[in-house]
């Protein structure tokens, strides 16, 4: 018996509309279709028994929004019974110039030394602190100053440094 294989655009679109988190992605407009290709490709290369070009994913996302856009794609989606809420008011932010500094065993009373530091220097100072059991992670901007004080505590703290990053920040609204 043969095992009947599916297209990339049905492929795509079963992915897609049975996932959540995708959905949401690309109905608000916040996805990147060559990011989502490259996720979705091995099942979409399980679904169509073959090696699949990113490229023709992309195509197959780019027509199912533009579908999934028009009347008649909204009621593809409701016969597919697949009732996923849309969230308007979706913001999407991009932040270029940040370090990632990560202090592995590090004291946290040690390591307020080093904010001490910093923000007594640069108030408005855009940042993220992650703190585990065993390491506290800093994700800033790389600003001169910082950059300055932050190789001076990697050095005494034994921190790594990744530098050239960007972050991204995705806002959504109450629902309630």
């Amino acid at each position: 018996m043969f095992a009947t294989t599916m297209s990339v655009p049905k492929a795509t679109k079963e992915i897609l509309s049975s996932n959540n988190t995708y959905l949401q992605a690309i109905l608000s407009g916040i996805a990147n279709y060559t990011a989502l290709a490259q996720k979705i490709k091995p099942d979409v290369e399980k679904l169509t028994l073959s090696s699949v070009n990113i490229g023709t994913i992309v195509v197959a996302i780019k027509r199912l929004v533009d579908n999934l856009q028009s009347e008649q794609g909204v009621d593809m989606l409701l016969v597919a019974k697949v009732d996923y809420p849309i969230v308007e008011g979706v913001r999407m932010s991009l932040t270029g110039s940040m370090m990632d500094v990560d202090f592995n065993e590090l004291k946290f009373d040690q390591f307020s030394v080093i904010l001490d530091e910093i923000f007594e220097k640069e108030t408005n100072l855009n940042y993220n602190l992650f703190q585990t059991d065993k390491q506290i992670r800093l994700l800033l901007d790389d600003v001169e100053e910082v950059r300055n004080i932050v190789m001076k505590a990697s050095k005494k703290f034994d921190a790594k440094i990744k530098d050239g990053l960007s972050k991204i920040t995705i806002t959504v609204p109450s629902l309630g």
